[in-house]
């Protein structure tokens, strides 16, 4: 392609002779994955279908025609959950990269389908010489993550989806020095930040304690994770997702909801 960007082989849902070419390009397993996440994950709530065979995907397909979301058919790149690497970065109004950093996953909740509940800063240059040229060529601004996964067998980094919104370890990444939404307000406002880039490895890690719980449950189920590694990780520098000693009240605010949620539940068995 124009970029030399590699992704995996994806097929649009509405393309002739489907289940031939599923079959014979992608094989199985292979996901099935949302053009709008938002609302697949709303109605399904999960962000992919794991689809292990034909009459699976058949099975799949027609309940989600008849629900009317758009999707495509994507081979599965092969590899542990810390394969998959983020890069983060704001392009200014001439889309030019001016402040970047990478992190990469330790756990998701889905498990090997979802958003990160414990991810790690760390610089990984390949993803630089690939992502900025792309970003940077299709004439984009503002604030990107590009999801990446490199494939165990062949060692190729393969480009997963674009998010071009502000991401659940934004937190983190302002403690490595790069607050992208400041970033972004102080462009809005002309008051040019100064170019930044973050190209070590900082320690810091992001925990969303909360779904990683359901994460780590699922990981020693599944045998994908021993107790000594998740022990072991637990020892990074972390920050957390909604809780801060110096601000509270998001923290406070979300155990009520859970609480509330449990209470619900309880009494609506009765």
């Amino acid at each position: 392609n124009k970029f030399n960007v590699k992704v995996p082989e994806t097929i649009n849902a509405n393309e002739e002779n489907l289940i031939q070419r599923v079959r014979e390009d992608i094989k199985y397993p292979c996901i099935i994955k949302p053009m709008d996440s938002a609302s697949f994950v709303k109605a399904y709530r999960r962000k992919v279908f794991i689809i292990e065979n034909e009459e699976d995907l058949i099975q799949k397909l027609d309940m989600i025609r008849k629900d009317k979301h758009g999707v495509v058919i994507q081979r599965i790149i092969p590899g542990p959950e810390e394969n998959c690497y983020c890069y983060d970065a704001y392009l200014n109004q001439d889309s030019k990269v001016t402040h970047f950093t990478s992190a990469y996953k330790i756990r998701q909740w889905p498990i090997n389908f979802g958003a990160s509940t414990y991810a790690k800063q760390k610089w990984i240059p390949e993803l630089q010489d690939i992502c900025k040229p792309f970003l940077e060529g299709i004439g984009f601004k503002g604030f990107s993550e590009i999801e990446l996964k490199r494939d165990e067998n062949t060692g190729e980094i393969y480009l997963i989806e674009v998010n071009v919104r502000t991401i659940n370890f934004n937190e983190m990444l302002a403690k490595c020095g790069l607050n992208f939404p400041l970033i972004a307000y102080l462009e809005m406002t002309d008051k040019i930040p100064e170019n930044k880039s973050v190209e070590i490895e900082t320690g810091y890690v992001f925990h969303y304690m909360y779904e990683d719980l359901f994460a780590i449950r699922e990981y020693l189920r599944t045998g994908q994770m021993t107790l000594g590694k998740i022990i072991k990780d637990n020892t990074f520098k972390k920050v957390h997702s909604t809780w801060s000693f110096d601000d509270p009240m998001p923290g406070i605010y979300f155990v009520g909801t859970i609480i509330s949620k449990i209470f619900n539940r309880v009494f609506k068995k009765r």
